[in-house]
């Protein structure tokens, strides 16, 4: 939770809670969580796809591609824009996604730690060519189900 209005800037006096109340200038703000999009990808031989991250946080660890849904997007829109982004995939290129669950994870960046709201997807491949990382992410690879477990995770 927010220790400080975004507005005015005052300390809240109960900073655990939701909503919080500002006393200064009595705004009310709830803290939600931001969503974001994964997908995993299966190919015709039943592996998953997996991609080292590029950046921080997490830089060197690997996960599903995916992102955050901007401001301006449905999460159909967002799920497609990310990997376009991070696979040079468009929706042709694999099946049509299927919701899979969401979870809430606290997600490090910059000088502070997001409440993350992942929405996972899933959908197969249907080309028969090389993946090229864009974006954040690298080293595109698909791996045998059993073997996930071998990799460190974001």
């Amino acid at each position: 939770m927010k220790q400080f209005c975004h507005l005015c800037g005052a300390k809240y006096a109960q900073p655990n809670t939701n909503p919080q109340k500002c006393q200064d200038c009595e705004n009310i703000s709830y803290d939600n969580p931001s969503p974001s999009v994964l997908l995993i990808l299966f190919n015709h031989k039943g592996e998953t796809l997996v991609v080292q991250r590029a950046l921080e946080p997490f830089k060197g660890m690997y996960t599903v591609a995916g992102g955050f849904i901007h401001i301006d997007e449905t999460v159909e829109q967002g799920l497609e824009r990310e990997i376009f982004e991070e696979l040079s995939l468009r929706p042709g290129d694999y099946t049509t996604p299927t919701y899979i669950c969401s979870l809430n994870k606290p997600y490090p960046f910059a000088k502070e730690v997001r409440i993350v709201l992942p929405l996972l997807f899933a959908a197969e491949y249907t080309l028969d060519k090389k993946i090229k990382a864009s974006d954040d992410i690298s080293d595109p690879l698909f791996i045998p189900i059993e073997k996930l477990d071998t990799l460190d995770y974001a």
